[in-house]
């Protein structure tokens, strides 16, 4: 009886065999499982579909732009332009609380804090226009948080600066004319139409809002502006907030020629509208298609310091003075923003 021989060719695999069969299955494998999360990604039809908003005309843009910086100035009109009219409304329904006065306004301010928190993230799954309209019910006061990604996907990134620039008009001219418009309108007509005007004004603008398709807009293009550019200037505008503070304050408590302090609170100002344009166009840029929640994440937060902090202001100066109380908010201001606003990181300006 003899062993047989055996080949250790015997042992290779022959062509066809089953490692051949494994290179050809495992591809398709793969291909398989890519199929079901590729057709669940909502896009563009290319480049150039005209459903894109980056795509519209040039005459849709400016008139979603314009009405959308309208619906800024109307927004924050609401809660200057009711303050003459605080008076009148405690005396009718004989009110006496000093702090149930001054909460009248932080209250709509809150609205800004709790509304944006649903409704951003509900823009960015549902479209734009469906939560304007919803908006449109009630009232503007939601509709802060949708503005600026109506920004982002209507302007390309290059051009938003000047866009910005139209729509941060709002936030400064809304509360110059609120209490000047207010005053004359409750003098002649009463507290009440001051609501009826806003109410008419907002519904108004806010149900002239273009419909866009309901789907993302596409990332930016490589090669652009880092969105960290944007914020250099953000440092200077945090200088002349508390210079007009300490001019302000220490020219009114020692009754100096009325125009300093005027000049102290455009400084205020200046410093506001460069803060505010930085940070709204960082959070547009960074985020794009989340610009809304991004948005709605820094309203939330500013607006509930807006109407928390009032509260004490009367306490404040009367405690410490117009001099001493506005050094504090110098103070306290720069030192909100940290040491870390803007730093360099291989070589590139955060």
């Amino acid at each position: 009886m003899g062993l047989a021989k055996h080949s250790p060719s015997q042992n290779l695999p022959k062509e066809g065999s089953l490692a051949d069969e494994e290179k050809q299955v495992v591809p398709q494998v793969n291909e398989t499982a890519k199929v079901p999360l590729e057709s669940k990604i909502l896009d563009w039809d290319g480049a150039d579909d005209p459903g894109n908003p980056i795509n519209f005309s040039s005459f849709i843009k400016l008139t979603n732009v314009g009405i959308v910086s309208a619906l800024t100035f109307i927004t924050p009109l609401v809660s200057s332009m009711f303050v003459p009219s605080i008076p009148e409304l405690i005396e009718e329904f004989r009110y006496s609380s000093t702090l149930l006065a001054g909460f009248v306004v932080p209250v709509y301010v809150l609205g800004f804090a709790v509304g944006p928190l649903v409704l951003a993230p509900a823009s960015e799954l549902l479209g734009r226009a469906i939560i304007y309209h919803i908006c449109n019910i009630g009232f503007t006061v939601l509709l802060w948080c949708v503005l600026g990604g109506t920004i982002a996907d209507l302007i390309v990134q290059e051009k938003r600066g000047g866009v910005i620039a139209i729509y941060a008009l709002g936030p400064v001219l809304g509360p110059v004319i609120g209490p000047v418009a207010g005053g004359y309108l409750t003098a002649a007509k009463g507290w009440r139409w001051v609501f009826w005007v806003l109410t008419m004004i907002g519904g108004f603008f806010s149900d002239q809002i273009l419909k866009a398709k309901s789907k993302p807009t596409p990332e930016s293009p490589p090669g652009t502006m880092k969105p960290e550019y944007r914020l250099p200037p953000l440092v200077v505008g945090t200088f002349f907030i508390p210079a007009g503070f300490f001019l302000y304050g220490w020219s009114a408590y020692y009754k100096i020629h009325w125009i300093v302090p005027i000049i102290g609170t455009a400084l205020v100002e200046i410093g506001n509208i460069v803060v505010f344009m930085c940070i709204t166009t960082y959070l547009i840029d960074a985020f794009t298609i989340y610009a809304a929640s991004a948005m709605a994440a820094n309203t939330a937060v500013r607006c509930m310091m807006g109407a928390l902090l009032p509260l004490a202001g009367q306490s404040m100066y009367q405690s410490m003075g117009l001099g001493w109380g506005n050094s504090l908010l110098g103070i306290v201001y720069p030192s909100s923003m940290g040491p870390d606003a803007v730093r360099r990181e291989d070589a590139d300006v955060i």
